[in-house]
C-alpha cells in the first residue's frame, strides 16, 4: 500500500501530516485526563509506562501510559502544585555490597512545601517546610540524594529534608549566600 504524505507547518517546523484512514494515527488517538478538577500546570514523564501531571487542585497523578488512567493520586498539599521532578534516592548500608536505589518523586506547591514520595508505593515520605516562599520549581542536582528548589530564593536540599544551603536576592539585586 502507498502513502501519500503532506507537510504542515507548524510555526517554523515543517511536520509531516499523517493520512486520516492510517491506522493507530497518533495524532487523533486522543485520551483526556479527566481526574483533575483543576488547570494542570506540568506534565513529566516517570518512565516507559507512567506520567505524572501536577494541578492547580492541590494533586499530583501517576498515569499509566497504557491506558490513560490513574494509577495513583497523590493528595497532601494545601495549595496548588506548581512543579515536580524526580530522582534516584540512593541508601548506602554498611551491609551490602551495592547501595539500594529508589526512584522517588518531588512536588512543590505554593503551599511553600515540597513532599518527597516513592514512586513504588505512591507514599509521602517526608515534607519539606523550611521553604519560606512558593516552590516554583525543582530540579535534580546531579550530586547523589541533592536537589535544588526554587522560588523567590533558591536553596539546595538532601532527601533526608535537610536545608543545606540558601541562595536570596534582596532588593537590591544582588544575591546573599548562606549555609
Amino acid at each position: 500500500m502507498l502513502w501519500l504524505f503532506d507537510f504542515v507547518t507548524v510555526g517554523l517546523v515543517e511536520v509531516e501530516r499523517v493520512p486520516e484512514n492510517q491506522p493507530q494515527n497518533p495524532f487523533t488517538e486522543i485520551h483526556i485526563l479527566a481526574s483533575h478538577s483543576d488547570v494542570i500546570r506540568t506534565i513529566i514523564p516517570l518512565d516507559g509506562h507512567r506520567f505524572l501531571s501536577v494541578s492547580d487542585d492541590h494533586t499530583a497523578i501517576v498515569w499509566s501510559t497504557n491506558s490513560s488512567s490513574p494509577l495513583c493520586v497523590l493528595t497532601g498539599h494545601t495549595g496548588p502544585v506548581i512543579c515536580s521532578a524526580t530522582m534516584m534516592s540512593v541508601q548506602h548500608d554498611e551491609d551490602r555490597a551495592y547501595p539500594l536505589k529508589e526512584q522517588v518523586l518531588l512536588t512543590g506547591s505554593l503551599d511553600k512545601t515540597i513532599r518527597v514520595w516513592s514512586l513504588d508505593t505512591g507514599e509521602c515520605m517526608r515534607v519539606l517546610k523550611d521553604h519560606f516562599t512558593y516552590v516554583k520549581v525543582l530540579c535534580d542536582s546531579c550530586v547523589e540524594n541533592l536537589f535544588c528548589a526554587g522560588g523567590t530564593d533558591l536553596h539546595l536540599w538532601n532527601l533526608e529534608g535537610d536545608l543545606l544551603h540558601t541562595v536570596i536576592l534582596n532588593g537590591e539585586g544582588w544575591y546573599r549566600s548562606f549555609p
